[in-house]
């Protein structure tokens, strides 16, 4: 992990261990979409939230049964409507209020989807530990549990989110 701005200043107390992760991907961007391919080739679950129908109840009980990585998205095969952005990304933070016990990190990409989700979790401040490669910053609460990294949407290559839950997982053995 790179240190943080004006990390050798002040010392940061090293976020929890992870277990498993659960990424949130709140863009449509075609980086996005390519990460999400990347990650699912990888082993993980992807859950897509169909936010009209009921569909956070489904998303939950799918992510309660899971018993690895899962990303949830939006429903995919949806035509992208900015308009409906806000209720996509509260949709989002609901079903990840839910679950986020069930997971020892949390990744959330896109900026409406990682405010949503943090005000949602009742996130009011964070302690940043550094970055997992530059533009994907690793957080925490002091008071809360999972740690997360954000990650702005359109950003980074297929393999970027990949390699942020490995990052979360090897920091595991680096403490």
């Amino acid at each position: 992990m790179l240190p943080a701005d004006g990390a050798a200043a002040v010392a940061t107390p090293a976020p929890p261990t992870v277990d498993r992760v659960l990424v949130v991907v709140g863009s449509y961007s075609g980086p996005a979409r390519s990460q999400i391919d990347e990650l699912v080739r990888r082993g993980a679950e992807h859950v897509e939230l169909r936010h009209r129908d009921d569909g956070e109840q489904a998303a939950t009980e799918q992510i309660a049964s899971s018993t690895t990585d899962v990303v949830l998205t939006p429903d995919l095969g949806v035509a992208v409507d900015k308009g409906n952005a806000l209720d996509v990304a509260a949709a989002l933070a609901a079903t990840v209020a839910r679950n986020a016990h069930r997971f020892g990190g949390l990744v959330l990409t896109g900026g409406e989807t990682a405010r949503a989700v943090l005000d949602a979790l009742g996130v009011d401040s964070v302690r940043v530990h550094g970055t997992v490669e530059p533009g994907v910053v690793l957080s925490s609460h002091p008071d809360h549990r999972p740690v997360f990294v954000t990650k702005a949407g359109a950003f980074g290559d297929a393999g970027t989110l990949a390699r942020t839950v490995r990052a979360l997982r090897q920091q595991n053995t680096e403490q």
